[in-house]
Parts: structure tokens; sequence; C-alpha cells
């Protein structure tokens, strides 16, 4: 079974990565990471279950496992995704939950113009509220596909695109749930038999806004020679970079609760409500409040290669 995203599908919704265009197929899920669609989820099965090529050619992952970071790939330079959710014979194996391919243009079979420009501003509302802070990017690609002749094709392209995003969120890093190394309640609290008004502590917590800059840059290359009426030679080149820099301002709220007894009558009193701590009045025992500043890099960049010749028209075998 086959579903399957042709070059007028990509472009008639202007998606950022083709990754929002994967996620739009039947039975597929996308996993988003920093504001994009990130990873393919195929029939419930998670990214890791999904096998990735490129013109049929599997492609690396900088991921722990084999999933694919699909926002790494433009759409400008995609003309078509094939979703196999059955593996058949003539296939790369291993998609357990099924198979994306991405195909890139076959110049022999362009009709469209040669040229093919667009530039443009990304503006992401989530960070809008956050002071000082830009939310404007930026989008710019070309390509030049060429059919020299019935027998010879070429194609180049470049993408560059340049996206903000910023969000501010609130972490709990975990509650006192009177097991082991917890035993060393707050005031007001149970003990290990169940016994008392026992209340939920938190072990910090934490306040944080993110600022995200996230660069890709692709260039992709093709050359297709038909030396016959029964054989196609293509050859693709496609290299994308994909960088994240992200800022972190931070606010700890830590050593509230015990974790591990390492805060052990650092307590002070508890209000309980419903056997949970509402509130709690920290002591000179508690580490307090801790203003962090970090950041967050990560950069993928993959290069595909592929020659691939195709025989058309072989009824039989002699």
């Amino acid at each position: 079974m086959m579903e399957a995203l042709d070059l007028s599908d990509i472009d008639a919704i202007p998606d950022v990565t083709i990754a929002d265009a994967i996620i739009r197929l039947p039975g597929v899920n996308g996993a988003r990471d920093r504001g994009n669609e990130s990873q393919a989820a195929i029939r419930g099965l998670g990214p890791r279950m999904v096998f990735g090529t490129v013109n049929g050619a599997e492609v690396a992952s900088s991921e722990p496992g084999r999933s694919i970071r699909f926002e790494q790939y433009p759409s400008e330079l995609v003309s078509a995704v094939q979703i196999y959710k059955t593996q058949s014979a003539d296939m790369i194996a291993g998609g357990i939950a099924g198979s994306v391919n991405l195909e890139t243009v076959s110049p022999l079979l362009y009709n469209g113009p040669e040229f093919s420009l667009r530039a443009g501003a990304i503006d992401y509302d989530g960070g809008k509220d956050i002071p000082d802070y830009s939310t404007l990017g930026n989008r710019f690609s070309g390509s030049w596909t060429k059919k020299v002749n019935d027998r010879f094709g070429l194609a180049l392209g470049l993408a560059h695109q340049q996206q903000k995003n910023a969000y501010p969120s609130l972490q709990a890093w975990g509650f006192n749930t009177g097991g082991l190394g917890q035993d060393n309640l707050p005031a007001g609290g149970g003990d290990l038999t169940g016994h008392g008004d026992f209340g939920y502590v938190p072990w910090g917590a934490q306040t944080e806004v993110k600022k995200l800059t996230t660069n890709r840059d692709a260039a992709l290359g093709v050359l297709e020679f038909k030396p016959s009426d029964t054989v196609t030679i293509k050859f693709d080149t496609l290299y994308t970079k994909y960088k994240i820099d992200e800022q972190q301002n931070q606010t700890w709220y830590q050593d509230i609760g015990n974790w591990d007894n390492g805060e052990a009558g650092g307590y002070s009193n508890a209000t309980i409500v419903d056997h949970r701590a509402v509130a709690i009045a920290a002591n000179q025992w508690t580490g307090g409040i801790r203003n962090v500043l970090a950041a967050y890099d990560q950069e993928n960049s993959v290069f595909s290669n592929g020659l691939k010749a195709q025989f058309f028209g072989l009824e039989s075998w002699v």
C-alpha cells in the first residue's frame, strides 16, 4: 500500500519543510520539535520504526535511533513523496512501520519553466509576547531545470531558510511520593505507612523562556541521461545542513522537596489541601532561587548521492 504527493500537491500549500507535507497523508502523524513538524510516525508506530530514503537510497540519521528529521529537507527541492505502508521486493528492507521516500526532480520528465525563484518572510506568532525579540525570519530558493534534448537533462537548486521562534514554559521537577529516600516530609505530612495528612511536595520548579534561531541550507544537483529508449541513468546529489541555536533563560526554584533525603530538615510549613501541598514556606536551609543562562546548539548535515539505472520494456530474459 502506497500514498503519494506529487509536485503540484507540495506546491499547493507553502509548507515550511517537507515534514509538514508528509503528515497530510492518511495514516501518517508528525512529531513536532521547536515549532516545526520534524519526524514521521506511520500507523501509530514511532518515528524510529520508519525508514527514510532519498531517490530510493537509504539516508543516514543523526538521531539516537534511525528516525529521520524531515525538516532538514526543504519542500522547494523535493518533487514527490511516497509513503510505503507495506514492503515490496523492489524496496530496501527495514521499514517496520513503513518507509518514506523523497524524490528529486527528473529533468527528462520536466515540462515546466526552466527557472524558479522564491523569496519571502517567515513570522511566528509564538514569540511576539517575548520582550526585545524579533520573530521575523526569511526564506529564499532558486532552481534551474534544463531538458537539453530527449536524451539529456540537468537540474540545479539552492535553498536557504532562517526561522525564529520563542516561547515561555513552566516545569516541575518531580514530587515527593513517600518512596524510598523521601521519608523526610514537610511539616504536617504523613509517614511511610500512609498515616497522617501526607502532602505531595515538588523537588523544585523551573520557569524558562526559549529563544530559537534555526538556519537551513540545501543544495541539489541532478544529471539524467537516456542513451536508448529502454535505459535511463540518473545521478543525483543532495546536501542539507540544519542548525539550531537555542538560548534558554531560566529561573530555578530549587531544593523545595526532599529527593533522596538530601534536604532533610529543609522545610518550614506546608499548606495541605486534599492531601497535597499547595504552598510551602521555605526556610534558611532551602537552596532558594537561581537564575540560569543556558544555551543549546545542534547541527545536522546530510550528504546523499545516488546513481540509478533503470531498464524498461524487457518482457523476457534470454
